[in-house]
Formats: structure tokens, C-alpha cells, sequence
């Protein structure tokens, strides 16, 4: 039997989220070798110094713009979501718990950042957040996963 335009939407919303959630993960991974790069004193373009330092910030700061973006988009998905699926509903309201969590983590990055830009502190301090923030995002977009994929998808 053919798909409904609303089934089409929600399991094309499902099959978007897995993309979206790979190329975070991606962009997190590339951020964190590039600081491990720059402890480590391995080559970088641009050299180290002041050029470097703006690189990693600029990297680091357009993935938090991303991510920011991402869970603004799912906030607007939820209530959606939430009328067409209410079986969701305890899982949603966790994730949005988790995404202010995140939202408070990117602010204290951006903080981070601007010290870092500074000269303040060095690429070690940033990278050990930029680890502590990849491994709580990595437990949101799992449990993210395990619960919305398999309803959004059920039109399979």
C-alpha cells in the first residue's frame, strides 16, 4: 500500500536525523583531532601561533553553531512529533532537558573559546571540553536515535 505524504514526511524526518547526527559526529571528530594535532605539535595549516589559534576557534565555534541550530530545528519537530506520535512524548521531553544541558555546554565552550583566543589557556583545556561535550552529545544522539528512528521509520 502507498505511503501517506504525513508517513513519506515522518520517515524522510527520520532518515534526515541519522544523516544530521553523522555529520555532527564527523565535525566533532575533526575538531578534536585538530586540537590533538595541535598538542601533540604535529603540522597544521596554518602554523602554530596566533593563525592557529583562530583556525581551531573558528572550527569549534561553527560546529557549536551547528549544533545549536540542529537542536532548534528538533525543538520545532517535537510538537509535531508530540501530536502525531504522543507514545514520544516522555522520550521528547527528555531530549529537550538535554538539549538546554547542551545549550549551557556550548555557551561554556564559547567561553572557553574566547580565552583560549586570548592566549589565556592552551589547546589542551579547550579539547578536554570539546571531549567532555562530544561524549555527552554522543549519549543524546543514541538515545535520540533509539527512541524517535524506530516510530518515525514504523511507516516502513
Amino acid at each position: 500500500m502507498p505511503q501517506s505524504p504525513t508517513e513519506e514526511r515522518t520517515q524522510a524526518a527520520g532518515d534526515f536525523l541519522l544523516r544530521v547526527h553523522a555529520d555532527l559526529r564527523r565535525e566533532l571528530a575533526a575538531v578534536r583531532k585538530e586540537f590533538d594535532d595541535a598538542i601533540a605539535g604535529r603540522p597544521t595549516s596554518p602554523p602554530p601561533g596566533p593563525g592557529l589559534r583562530a583556525q581551531l576557534s573558528f572550527h569549534c565555534l561553527a560546529v557549536c553553531d551547528l549544533l545549536t541550530g540542529h537542536h532548534t530545528h528538533e525543538d520545532g519537530a517535537f510538537a509535531y512529533f508530540e501530536q502525531e506520535m504522543p507514545q514520544l512524548a516522555p522520550a521528547i521531553a527528555r531530549l529537550r532537558e538535554e538539549h538546554e544541558v547542551v545549550a549551557r555546554s556550548l555557551t561554556e565552550l564559547r567561553e572557553l573559546l574566547a580565552r583560549f583566543d586570548g592566549g589565556e589557556i592552551g589547546p589542551e583545556e579547550v579539547r578536554d571540553e570539546v571531549v567532555r561535550l562530544t561524549a555527552n552529545l554522543e549519549e543524546h544522539f543514541t538515545y535520540e536515535e533509539e527512541q524517535l528512528i524506530p516510530v518515525l521509520n514504523a511507516a516502513d
